[in-house]
């Protein structure tokens, strides 16, 4: 059975515009969702293994393991701001054991051990030194 909006514009009256909410943040959640990001997320990592390796050398890891699984054609472009703002974070050591998990998911796993911020992007993925807390004013 197909929907059409009369339809659902019915169905959300009998539900008191519920569906119509929910359909609006599944949307607005898939349209944040990058293409880049969605392939990325179905790259299954089978076993990674690092000890006390750098940053950086995770991260060209990372970018070829698409390649190398022969899920993706083409390496992962990765744009390191760090460097402008943190030149010793590509030196940040990670120690890191994981099984069966998403590119997307090991990408977490780094950025949280590595304190940078990953964004993903149509084209690549920023990664950033974390933005800076905003200062709370004290109150009176």
């Amino acid at each position: 059975m197909m929907l059409d909006f009369s339809s659902l514009r019915r169905f959300s009256h009998v539900l008191g515009g519920s569906l119509l909410l929910l359909l609006f943040f599944v949307m607005s959640a898939m349209a944040q969702t990058t293409v880049m990001e969605i392939k990325l997320n179905r790259v299954i990592i089978p076993k990674v293994d690092f000890k006390e390796a750098s940053l950086d050398s995770v991260l060209d890891y990372m970018a070829q393991i698409p390649v190398k699984t022969k899920q993706m054609d083409s390496p992962v472009n990765m744009v390191r701001l760090y460097k402008s703002t943190d030149p010793s974070a590509g030196e940040k050591l990670i120690t890191l054991s994981l099984s069966n998990v998403p590119w997307t998911e090991l990408m977490r796993y780094v950025s949280v051990a590595a304190n940078v911020e990953c964004e993903y992007k149509p084209y690549a993925i920023m990664i950033s030194a974390p933005k800076p807390a905003a200062k709370s004013s004290p109150t009176p």
